[in-house]
């Protein structure tokens, strides 16, 4: 039975850790446990919002409330005019597979720059659209 609580990324595809033994060998051999998978920054006025996708490393689904798994999270930041980020995110979404991270991203991406086109972030508007 594969330990499922961590895994890593191989060529975007997770891979359990069959014991925590491996998965504590990974960890001391160096490699990364967050990957970074896409990160952007938007300008808006004096303010930059930054938009992150990561690969988690740990399962963060939760048996019994959503049942599914989701090794992967978009979040939405606010950076001052300093570039100084706010880590209270405005925005996070979480996915099972590389590829539906990849695409939360760019549909994040895409909102943000719509709403900066009207002129005006509403940030209680960042929602799952």
């Amino acid at each position: 039975m594969a330990y499922a609580k961590f895994a890593k990324l191989v060529d975007k595809k997770v891979v359990e850790f069959v014991s925590e033994r491996d998965f504590i060998d990974y960890l001391n051999a160096g490699n990364e446990f967050n990957k970074k998978i896409a990160r952007d920054e938007i300008e808006f006025g004096s303010e930059t919002y930054i938009v992150s996708t990561v690969f988690l490393g740990t399962n963060h689904g939760i048996q019994g409330v959503n049942d599914t798994d989701l090794w992967f999270e978009t979040m939405v930041f606010k950076a001052d005019e300093n570039k100084v980020v706010n880590y209270s995110h405005l925005y996070c979404k979480r996915a099972l597979t590389y590829d539906e991270a990849e695409q939360n991203h760019a549909n994040v991406v895409k909102i943000m720059i719509e709403m900066i086109k009207r002129g005006k972030v509403d940030e209680r508007n960042l929602v799952d659209q």
